[in-house]
Formats: C-alpha cells, structure tokens, sequence
C-alpha cells in the first residue's frame, strides 16, 4: 500500500515508485508503441540505401563516370536502387503482411502489393532511360502518394509489419515529402 512520506527518512514502497513510472509499453496506445525502435530501423534501413548509395555514385561519378557527374544524376540511380530495395519486400514474406496495410475497401489486397512492388521496379528502370525519366519520376510520385493511404490506414488500425507496429506516421510523412522532392528534383533537368 501506497503511504505519504510523513516522517524524515521514511522510504517509499515499491508500488509508490510503480505508481510515478509511466507505463510504456503496456498498453497499446502507449508512447513505445507508436515510437516503436523497429520501426525507425526500417525506415534507417530505407535511408541508409538511398543516401549511401547516392553518396557512393556521386563519388564515382567524381573519379570520371559521366552518368554520373552530377549530384541530380547520383541521386536518380540512388533512388533506382532504393525503388528496387522497397520493392523486394512486396514478393518476399512480408507480403502478407503489407496487403493487411492495404485498406480494406479494395478487392484483392495481395494482388495490389505485387502490383505496386512491380510498378516500383518498373518506376526504377524509367528513372534509368532518359526518354522516360520524366515519366517515371511523375509515376512513382503518383504511386508514393497512393501507397500512402496504406500507411495511414496502418497507423490508424495498428497494423504490424513482422509483428512490429508500422512506421508511425509522423516519421513516415517527411519520409514520403523527402523521396518526393528528391524525385522531382532528380527528374527534372
């Protein structure tokens, strides 16, 4: 039983302190679960391809590869590389598991998370071709925006990726705002 500490030197019992703890963790709206230490792992996973990758390209393309020249070319093979990272995880086991972030008002959820992964391999060939650059840095914006819903819809519903929870949203939005601009910027010129 909790008592207030009258005396000089009394000590407080072991409930007090669980009382003045926060209780993260143990239960489902808690401050651990919606900053989740995985989750921040796979979108650093995400980061981590993209940026050194682009930091690695522009450095070749400083020893003299022409394609790569330029911070803006680096930066559209980076995200060719990324797309094609993200989109191993629509075929791999992880599949099941996105398809529960698709909502649900779509028919076939599974079969829209191959489709997307295939759109994000095919997005990072355009971004590839100089006759289709443009094109696909448009379509993969399209598509970024549109699989955005799926990540609302995970947070909204506490959808789990490998039994973690998703990537809180107010990590994913400047996420997604970041591969948009980066996309535009790299296409465009």
């Amino acid at each position: 039983m909790c008592r207030p500490s009258s005396a000089k030197g009394e000590r407080f019992s072991r409930s007090t302190f669980a009382v003045l703890r926060p209780n993260w963790g143990r239960d489902r709206g808690s401050l651990l679960n919606r900053f989740h230490f995985d989750s921040i792992l796979n979108i650093m996973a995400v980061l981590i391809v993209l940026l050194g990758s682009w930091v690695i390209l522009r450095g070749i393309g400083a020893l003299g590869v022409s394609l790569l020249a330029t911070w803006r070319d680096s930066a559209r093979y980076a995200l060719a590389i990324m797309f094609v990272f993200t989109a191993t995880a629509h075929f791999s086991k992880m599949k099941h598991d996105l398809s529960q972030m698709v909502p649900s008002f779509f028919p076939r959820r599974l079969w829209l998370v191959y489709i997307t992964g295939v759109l994000e391999l095919l997005g990072a060939v355009g971004l590839l071709l100089p006759g289709f650059r443009s094109l696909a840095g448009v379509c993969l914006i399209a598509l970024l925006c549109g699989m955005f819903m799926a990540n609302v819809n995970a947070e909204l519903k506490g959808i789990t990726l490998r039994g973690k929870p998703a990537t809180p949203l107010w990590l994913r939005t400047p996420m997604q705002i970041f591969f948009i601009v980066l996309l535009w910027w790299s296409t465009r010129g």
